[in-house]
């Protein structure tokens, strides 16, 4: 398969996984030279190393069928003379995807140059020819962690081609016409922020992006980036008639369904059935290309990437007589800012849509361990390409709700016998990281987590327990025990009880803060503390507190019952974005909530 995104995105990315400033690239001018739907890309890179933290390697992907040539490679220092030449035999080729004989037409070249003497520079020049190509560019630095000095970006399109482009940040290209072609040059540098700043809203951002795509393209089918729907019609045609299934998987099937009539049942009996028994691949679309595997192939290997399983479901359906969609998405936890008019190869993920009489429900073809429709963290409340043979759409998938991000502990303080009872109930993001580490990883790094998760620094744990809903509900719960001296403390009447805290983030002060507020799903948080104090008798509770915003709420009050004090509290951060203007009011907010929860508890006795 080939890619879809040309590497200059993606050796930026990984080459940018070292410290911040531990590299940092002088000068990289990447050249594209488009043809007969076929493309020529030069990238000139010049790259200091500044310590041996640093990545030196460095990564060229390419597909199948592509020509790649490493011209020329060397170390100089940091006045141009030259160290060393890399030989040819050091410049390597292995399978991107190793082991995994479903990606084995998509290779990497790669290379390593290291130095005892710091800093020293890289300066290679490569060469890719592309049989076909779909997005010209993507370059993105929102997340990057090298400072670019200068980056210059040349497209050379024929003149009767039209390409869509959009930049940020990046200064306005030099379009000119030579050799009956349009010729575009972009200029850009990028400085990393020295902190990444929490829920930032990327439209804030500083770092230079720029996006292009050919208007129309050759890629297996002919194709269109004229609207979503054209792109999307596209998609249907590149994976049509791969929903074969085996003559032995019809029988599986038939047998399953024997005695099922509701059509909600039949989809949760296959959805159970693609969960027990297959296995999926990681491999984002972005490497592996947007052409699925048959539906045969998973019937007889019982793996696959999310295109493969979701493809692979929805010919199980289709032979049930179920009608269902498969849908490109952005998945991440962070929720994405598609822009609606600029159609492109804006997604990593597929999912399978499928309306009911009274219902849509959304499949996660990739999770083995979560319950129906269940859309978590990864790829709520963001807008989906649904594939449908004429009428491709856009769609918004359904956001996570307050209810269903919930998490709510019941703890119970016991000096007479020095432990802490803790009941956890988990929902949201808390149940996801939970669910796949009680069924992924072995127990001693379970254990390390849950030491390190709950109470660190107060208690001992002395045992837990952690019990997922058999796939029925997306929570979790948690029961554990701990030890703990000095539970409280006592001077005369007075007794001073310690917080068990929510935990919320951090956050900058105003005057640090650079960007606004995205926050992309609700945070909800319930508990209730009981306090024994032993042969005491409660004289005096302590004030609650109440506080209402547009940001969220936050609650905490005070009972008791004979010589048990009762803290309820609650605390809830809706899902928004807000701008940088009103930072320093969300900022006050989420520090009377901090200052409430982090502070002491004080009674009176009689």
């Amino acid at each position: 398969m080939k890619h879809l995104l040309i590497p200059f995105f993606i050796i930026q990315s990984l080459v940018c996984l070292s410290q911040p400033s531990s590299s940092e690239i002088i000068s990289r001018t990447s050249h594209f030279v488009l043809h007969n739907n076929g493309m020529v890309q030069i990238d000139t890179v010049l790259m200091q190393i500044n310590d041996r933290s640093a990545d030196t390697e460095i990564l060229i992907p390419y597909s199948k069928g592509d020509r790649v040539n490493v011209e020329k490679v060397w170390i100089e220092d940091q006045h141009g003379n030259i160290i060393r030449n890399l030989k040819k035999n050091e410049i390597k080729d292995r399978s991107y995807i190793s082991s995994i004989s479903l990606y084995e037409d998509d290779f990497v070249k790669y290379f390593d140059l290291k130095h005892d003497k710091y800093p020293y520079r890289i300066y290679y020049i490569s060469r890719i020819s592309y049989a076909k190509s779909l997005n010209i560019i993507d370059i993105d630095h929102a997340r990057a962690k090298t400072p670019v000095r200068s980056g210059i970006l040349i497209v050379e399109v024929p003149q009767n081609d039209s390409i869509k482009y959009k930049y940020k940040n990046v200064e306005s290209p030099d379009i000119s016409i030579q050799n009956r072609f349009r010729k575009y040059i972009w200029k850009y540098s990028h400085t990393p922020p020295s902190s990444i700043e929490s829920y930032s809203w990327d439209k804030d951002l500083t770092s230079p992006s720029i996006h292009i795509v050919p208007l129309n393209f050759k890629y297996g089918e002919n194709g269109s980036f004229e609207s979503w729907q054209t792109f999307g019609n596209w998609i249907f045609r590149l994976n049509k008639n791969k929903d074969k299934l085996t003559p032995e998987e019809i029988k599986i099937v038939d047998s399953m369904l024997r005695n099922i009539d509701s059509k909600k049942q039949k989809v949760e009996t296959l959805y159970r059935y693609l969960q027990d028994y297959t296995r999926y691949i990681n491999v984002s679309i972005k490497l592996g290309g947007l052409q699925t595997y048959p539906a045969s192939y998973v019937c007889n290997y019982k793996y696959g990437d999310c295109k493969a399983l979701s493809n692979y479901l929805q010919s199980l359906l289709k032979y049930a007589g179920i009608e269902s969609y498969y849908t490109l998405i952005e998945a991440g936890t962070k929720v994405p800012g598609l822009d609606i008019d600029f159609p492109s190869q804006a997604f990593n993920h597929v999912i399978l849509t499928v309306p009911l009489e009274k219902d849509t429900i959304f499949l996660e073809c990739t999770n083995k361990n979560i319950p129906l429709g269940y859309m978590g963290t990864f790829t709520q409340g963001r807008k989906a390409l649904l594939v449908n043979e004429n009428n491709s759409c856009l769609i918004d998938i359904p956001s996570l709700q307050p209810e269903e991000v919930l998490c709510s502990r019941t703890i119970r303080i016991k000096p007479e016998v020095q432990e802490i009872h803790l009941q956890e109930v988990q929902r949201g993001h808390k149940y996801e990281f939970f669910n796949y580490a009680v069924k992924e990883l072995g127990k001693d790094k379970v254990d390390e987590i849950i030491r390190s998760y709950i109470f660190p620094g107060k208690a001992e744990l002395v045992n837990y327990q952690l019990s997922p809903n058999d796939r029925q509900t997306p929570e979790i719960d948690l029961e554990a025990r701990f030890k703990s001296e000095n539970l409280y403390r006592e001077y005369g009447k007075n007794i001073i009880l310690p917080p068990f805290p929510t935990g919320i983030k951090n956050f900058e002060n105003p005057d640090e803060r650079k960007t606004g507020i995205q926050i992309d799903y609700p945070e909800f948080y319930k508990d209730t503390v009981y306090y024994e104090i032993p042969g005491k008798q409660i004289s005096s509770l302590p004030e609650g507190i109440s506080i209402d915003t547009e940001f969220g709420q936050y609650e905490i009050s005070f009972d008791h019952i004979d010589n048990t004090l009762i803290c309820y509290k609650s605390f809830l951060l809706y899902a928004g974005k807000y701008p940088l203007e009103r930072y320093e009011e969300f900022f006050r907010f989420i520090q009377t909530m901090k200052n409430s929860e982090t502070k002491n508890i004080h009674i009176e006795t009689l």
